[in-house]
């Protein structure tokens, strides 16, 4: 028969312990893709810019999950026609990317919150370009992607005629998520769960202008801010989410019902003179 020497199970900890760390330097980095297109809203024509998971062009930026303390291992392809500068969460600093190039990065260190990882120079930062990276988020769990812009000015910055937004901006179309109709209970937009639920909202400010937003029916909580720390603990139906922000929102309904969100500036839950469109979605609270 057989016999197991003292060493022999100490020797197998160590290769299995070996083995498990081979195996996560082999996990595979996600891989994020810079798009742009020109899409329709009837009647509006625009161009739009968003990190997608492929090479398709989706109005809506990618959402990444990930645990507090893996590094964060990403692959940003430019399946774009112009060099972008990407500005990583928690950074100065920013990656340029040339057209049809790729990079590798790696993120480390991020607690537990909502972070954007968006492009910093001026095509995709004025079309939206902003990737959702959501770290130790779990359970019941949303993402709003904000973004604000005047339709005429898109193919000027695409084209990239202008560099700036100019000192008469008047945006009219307001998305969340890439579209701007949310009132229906099967949109991504919309809040669904019951009384007593602890649900978090990732919200991440796109677009080109601050904004504030107000919840009927319910108080958040803010657990997390990149712009504004000192807000972390705001119990509130209204508050401000500034240009490029990231914020991770607490909700814990305390009575049914189905109440609306909405931005506070009116003009923004307005699209093509209909309304409600834009920046306004629903809580659909149940029992």
């Amino acid at each position: 028969m057989h016999q197991i020497t003292r060493n022999t199970i100490p020797i197998r900890a160590i290769l299995l312990f070996i083995v498990f760390l081979f195996n996560l330097s082999l996990k595979a980095a996600d891989t994020l893709y810079i798009n742009r297109d020109t899409l329709t809203i009837t009647p509006v024509l625009f161009q739009k810019a968003a990190f997608n998971l492929d090479t398709t062009f989706n109005a809506k930026n990618a959402v990444l999950d990930y645990a507090v303390g893996s590094p964060i291992d990403l692959i940003i392809t430019n399946n774009d026609t112009v060099t972008h500068a990407v500005r990583l969460p928690n950074s100065t600093g920013t990656v340029n990317i040339s057209e049809a190039s790729s990079v590798s990065i790696t993120l480390n260190n991020l607690q537990k919150g909502t972070y954007s990882l968006y492009v910093e120079s001026d095509v995709g930062y004025f079309l939206g370009a902003g990737a959702v990276i959501r770290v130790g988020i779990s359970g019941q769990k949303f993402a709003w992607d904000l973004w604000d812009q005047d339709p005429d000015l898109t193919s000027d910055f695409g084209n990239q005629v202008i560099s700036e937004l100019p000192n008469t901006y008047r945006p009219t179309l307001f998305t969340i998520n890439g579209v701007v109709d949310h009132m229906e209970p099967n949109s991504a937009s919309v809040i669904t769960g019951n009384v007593g639920d602890t649900i978090y909202i990732s919200i991440v400010n796109n677009g080109n202008m601050d904004h504030t937003l107000h919840f009927h029916g319910y108080h958040i909580e803010i657990i997390q801010s990149t712009h504004q720390p000192h807000s972390v603990g705001w119990i509130k139906d209204t508050f401000p989410i500034l240009t490029k922000e990231a914020m991770t929102v607490r909700l814990v309904p305390h009575q049914p019902g189905d109440f609306p969100v909405h931005n506070h500036n009116l003009v923004a839950t307005l699209f093509n003179n209909g309304y409600p469109r834009g920046m306004v979605t629903m809580l659909m609270i149940q029992e």
